[in-house]
């Protein structure tokens, strides 16, 4: 049976496992596993500080770099202005 294209976000505090339900999910589904941190990083955006990145520049950045195949982002949105 195929299923129609799928959004699942998790919400939560740090360290409440979104992120080890996500790679127990995206295994079980089949769909790549993407993190808002490896995106950045991967557009050459430093987040090891810690600071948030400006909600603009963060949306602009993973809606260009997001894959058109299904996936399960995580680590985005994380404030009220970028969902």
């Amino acid at each position: 049976m195929k299923f129609p294209p799928l959004n699942i976000s998790f919400i939560g505090p740090p360290g409440s496992g979104k992120g080890s339900y996500g790679q127990l999910l995206a295994q079980s589904l089949s769909i790549k596993l993407r993190t808002a941190s490896t995106i950045l990083k991967e557009a050459h955006l430093d987040t090891s500080s810690g600071k948030l990145l400006p909600d603009k520049k963060v949306s602009e950045i993973l809606m260009k770099n997001i894959p058109q195949s299904p996936f399960f982002l995580d680590g985005f949105p994380r404030t009220i202005e970028q969902v």
